[in-house]
């Protein structure tokens, strides 16, 4: 989707702004794709209790990805890789 604002002022100067909206379908969680490599990683939750395992959605301009995941603590505990899509792009 594409929202355009235009505005002319009293001396006549236009000044004109847009911005390109992604809008997903029922199950399409992809973000907009930009020109850029950025991807934001948000927590489920602020904080979670010992043993409560964390989920984390993955925002990112790409239909599917493959990601290296590590569990680390003074050091790494644990690396696997996981595929990552727009239908799910959970952690």
């Amino acid at each position: 989707m594409l929202i355009q604002a235009q505005v002319t002022g009293k001396s006549g100067h236009r000044s004109l702004a847009h911005r390109e909206f992604w809008i997903p379908g029922k199950d399409d969680l992809w973000s907009e794709a930009r020109n850029d490599d950025r991807i934001d990683i948000l927590p489920d939750k602020k904080q979670w209790e010992p043993g409560e395992r964390a989920r984390f959605q993955v925002k990112m301009p790409f239909r599917e990805a493959t990601a290296l995941i590590t569990v680390e603590r003074e050091g790494v505990l644990e690396a696997y890789v996981r595929k990552i899509s727009r239908v799910n792009p959970f952690v």
